[in-house]
This record gives C-alpha cells, structure tokens and sequence, in this order.
C-alpha cells in the first residue's frame, strides 16, 4: 500500500462566526476532494460567545467531529461556562455565573443565537431551553490533544508541568507564565484562547498562536499539517468572509524567542 501522509487541519477560536467556519469546513472539503486527501480537523475551542452564530457554530463542529474520522473539539474556557452554570447546585451562585456570562463574557450573543430572550431569561429557563445536544457535545469536549511532534490545547500549558498532570483551568485559562516561557515544552504548543496582538498568527520556537480575534476581524485562522510538520497557515478573508487565503511567509509574524 502506498505511503497516505496524515493530513490535520487546527482550528483557532470561532466565537460564534459560523459563516467564517463555514468557509473554513468548505474549504478543507474541497482541498481534500481536489487533491485526493483524507483529513481529520481538531477545534482548538471557544466556538461560542461574542459573535453573532454560535448555535450554527457548535452545530458545524459537532457535525464535523461526528462525520470526520479522527477529529476532535477541545473544550474552551467559553465552551465551558454554560457546563458550569448547569452544574452548579447553589442556584444564587448559578444566577451570578448567568449574568456575569451575559454581561462580561460575550453569553449575551450566545443565548441570542438559541432564541432566548436576555432581557427576561431565568436560570430555570435557561435550563430548561438550551439545547440538549449541544450540552452533551460540550461535555465530551477533549483537555488537550497530543501529536507526535505537537500539543493542541485551547489557552497552553504550565511549564515544567507533565502533560497529564496539567490542570484544566490552566489548560482553559492560562496566559502567563506560559505566554513569555523561553523554554522548550517538548514539542510545540498550538492553541487560541490569547488573541495575537498583530492580529496575525504568531509563530515562536515553542508555540503557535492561532486567536486572531475573528468575531472582530473576519479572520478565522487555521493551521494545516502534514504529518509532523506545518505547512501552511489559512485564514478567511475580511474583505469575503465565504474566501479562504492561504498565509504567505511574510505574512506571518515570526519571532525568534516570546
């Protein structure tokens, strides 16, 4: 049997820009079909919150984890919010997680895309009406996925912390000391969550970042490797969001230490 490289598309935060992801899924489709490749596509999370189409998002990626052999959803600290205000058994601290969700984090957009009504949501309401599926999807959500020569993670990881060991919170959570670590983490980190302050993915010895804030700027970033190697990057263009472009060397923003 002829040699079949492994073919992994990443995907960097969506927040609720299904259209953006639409062209992304397409695209992938369509490269796969054209060139003979079969593919697996690993969503590094936050699908929800703070754009306009969460709903559709969580319903797209759920489709592609379910119909695409070997891809994954990592959970995000965003995807993870409505798990916690389910799952919290005080109902004044679950009505305070409610609203900090809708007035601080973006959930405003979220309940919106589910037909909810934020102006007289109650917590049992909430409870009662948000999707089912969608919950259980969000429950199955991976920690971390570990490649041969990468880790996907949604925010990083700790360093000098063993994989395993790595803490959830920090694995959603982290910004520093993880951001500006010198040091090697064994293998290179890809992860969202820490939207790049040029607004192009960020490529350093340790890690790439792939957050380019696509609620805001119509860019939806996402790494494609072969194998163990990367390469190239992609991302939807701003001036046709239904447009995917694939990142040219002097587009990305290299450094040589974070």
């Amino acid at each position: 049997m002829p040699y079949q490289p492994t073919h992994t598309y990443v995907i960097g935060d969506v927040h609720g820009r299904a259209d953006l992801l639409e062209a992304m899924l397409g695209h992938f489709a369509k490269e796969g079909a054209a060139k003979g490749f079969p593919y697996r596509i690993i969503f590094l999370g936050d699908i929800i919150d703070r754009g306009p189409f969460s709903r559709d998002a969580l319903a797209q990626v759920r489709e592609a984890v379910r119909g695409i052999p070997g891809s994954r959803f990592i959970l995000g600290n965003h995807d993870a919010i409505p798990l916690t205000i389910f799952d919290e058994s005080s109902s004044e601290r679950a009505e305070r997680r409610l609203l900090h969700w809708i007035t601080n984090q973006g959930g405003d957009a979220t309940l919106s895309s589910y037909g909810l009504d934020i102006e007289t949501l109650t917590l049992a309401g909430f409870r009662h009406h948000f999707d089912k599926e969608h919950l259980a999807f969000l429950r199955q959500g991976q920690r971390y996925v570990e490649l041969e020569r990468h880790i996907l993670v949604h925010a990083g990881i700790k360093p000098g912390i063993p994989l395993p060991r790595q803490d959830l919170h920090d694995l959603m959570w982290i910004r520093e000391p993880f951001l500006h670590h010198q040091g090697t983490f064994g293998k290179v980190v890809i992860h969202g969550h820490t939207p790049t302050e040029t607004g192009v993915p960020e490529l350093y010895p340790n890690r790439l970042a792939l957050d380019t804030k696509a609620y805001a700027s119509g860019r939806l970033t996402a790494a494609h490797l072969i194998d163990a190697e990367i390469f190239e990057l992609l991302w939807t263009s701003p001036n046709s969001p239904h447009a995917v472009e694939v990142i040219s060397p002097l587009t990305i923003d290299y450094h040589s230490s974070p």
